[in-house]
Parts: structure tokens; sequence; C-alpha cells
């Protein structure tokens, strides 16, 4: 398991995909992320919209996933939907049950050390 210091932090890349049918391009994001058996309770949710302000998670069902090495996969997923201006984001966070399961764990751990807070 890396510790938080063994984790490197990339940014995540965006590019456009030219569609001359559509009059418009399509929007690819492409990210690095730990793999499932290293990122427990890491949440990845992808957002796009043509409004900052009202950015939807994007479905990651067809993303692409190639393995980079045991710890770290790049995701590539393209919005489907084509427009003139196009934004995307990327959400990491946590998923509420296994930072509610950690918490617990560290609580009891402590008070079994006799530690306080």
């Amino acid at each position: 398991m890396p510790t938080s210091s063994s984790i490197r932090h990339s940014r995540a890349r965006r590019s456009v995909l030219g569609d001359a049918t559509a009059g418009g391009s399509a929007l690819a994001i492409e990210f690095v992320r730990l793999t499932a058996e290293f990122n427990p309770g890491i949440a990845y949710v992808v957002e796009t919209g043509d409004n900052l302000a009202a950015l939807q998670p994007l479905d990651l069902s067809s993303a692409s996933v190639v393995p980079i090495d045991e710890l770290y996969e790049r995701v590539t997923v393209i919005d489907p939907t084509i427009t003139p201006r196009r934004f995307g984001r990327i959400r990491v966070g946590t998923l509420q049950s296994h930072a509610e399961k950690f918490f617990r764990r560290a609580c009891n751990d402590s008070r079994k050390r006799g530690e306080t807070r």
C-alpha cells in the first residue's frame, strides 16, 4: 500500500478532438489515477457541461483505461456532447463509507493506546 509521500500527483490533460460533421469538437479528458487495488475509498468523478456553474457527472463506463504500472492507470474519456464551448473537471474525493470506517478505526486504535486528542 503506498503512503501519502509515495503518491505522485499529475495534472489532468484535456484535448479537443475535431468533428467536422457536427460543426464542433469533442472534449477528451485524460487523467492518471491509482489502480483499484491501491485506491480504497478514493472516488474520481469527471464532470462536464456548457456552463461552469452547472457541470454534470459524465458516465465513465466507456472510458479507456490503460495500465501504467502496478500502482497507476491512465483514464481517457470523451464527452459525447459536441458544442462549440464545453467545460470539464475531475473531482477527487473520498467515498463516505471508507472515510467513516477509517476514522472510526483510528479513534478505536487511539483509545486502545490511551491517547487523547
